[in-house]
């Protein structure tokens, strides 16, 4: 049984990076990945396991998680509530 709060569709990748502001440039360095495999995963294709973890981990240090298939289907949120001065807006993050 996979994480309900991880990201496992293409969709989902996309619309953490929308909710965040980044590039796909941005999160493949995140990732510590080249641009063709965020690319890759986020048109559909299959990429290798570790690849697949390290853009999840990314995002999640990001602050967004996943939300699993459900009645009102999958999607992603901020882990944390906008209220928490844990939750930093996106620009703040040091891209280094």
């Amino acid at each position: 049984m996979r994480d309900k709060r991880g990201i496992h569709t293409p969709a989902q990748c996309r619309a953490a990076r929308a909710l965040l502001g980044l590039t796909a440039d941005d999160l493949a360095r995140r990732a510590r990945l080249t641009i063709d495999v965020v690319a890759a995963f986020e048109a559909g294709g299959d990429i290798e396991l570790p690849a697949r973890a390290a853009l999840e981990n990314a995002l999640r240090e990001c602050g967004v998680i996943g939300i699993a298939e459900a009645a009102a289907g999958e999607g992603v949120r901020f882990s944390r509530p906008a209220t928490d001065p844990a939750r930093r807006a996106p620009f703040a993050f040091d891209l280094a």
